[in-house]
């Protein structure tokens, strides 16, 4: 499944992925790039499903670029 900004693919990604993640029970997520004020944006949700024994698993190509490491 691939989401972008483009209106054919989605349109709003962030407002997209969290409604995708409120209604999933496990979330596996790859991406090249992201920051941490953007993974704390979903934090409540990654939450909510490890509390209610899903999985959530994020692979982030240049997290230590972001201090993420």
């Amino acid at each position: 499944m691939i989401f972008t900004n483009t209106q054919a693919f989605g349109g709003n990604f962030e407002e997209t992925l969290l409604n995708n993640i409120k209604n999933s029970q496990h979330v596996r997520i790859a991406s090249g790039y992201t920051s941490l004020p953007t993974l704390q944006k979903f934090d409540d949700e990654f939450r909510r499903i490890s509390h209610a024994g899903g999985h959530v698993a994020i692979l982030i190509g240049m997290a230590f670029y972001e201090g993420l490491a």
